[in-house]
């Protein structure tokens, strides 16, 4: 993936701070993990952010965030 960084990014990863690892990143690398997102707290709150890379299947969590849906807030 460093080929697609720019030399801003590269220099982050140089100097030891990788430019897309920080504190509460949560990666869902397989379909399983998905239902994790179920339970995302503060998805409501405007300091938060979310990123989806990739297709996000009809009927998914994903999806369902996507267009404006949220998970039922945990209390």
């Amino acid at each position: 993936m460093d080929q697609c960084w720019n030399r801003e990014a590269k220099a982050l990863k140089a100097a030891g701070d990788h430019p897309i690892r920080f504190k509460h990143l949560y990666a869902v690398e397989k379909f399983q993990d998905h239902q994790r997102l179920l339970h995302l707290k503060g998805l409501d709150d405007t300091k938060n952010d979310l990123f989806f890379v990739g297709y996000q299947a009809q009927g998914t969590p994903g999806r369902a965030i996507m267009e404006g849906c949220t998970p039922p807030l945990e209390k």
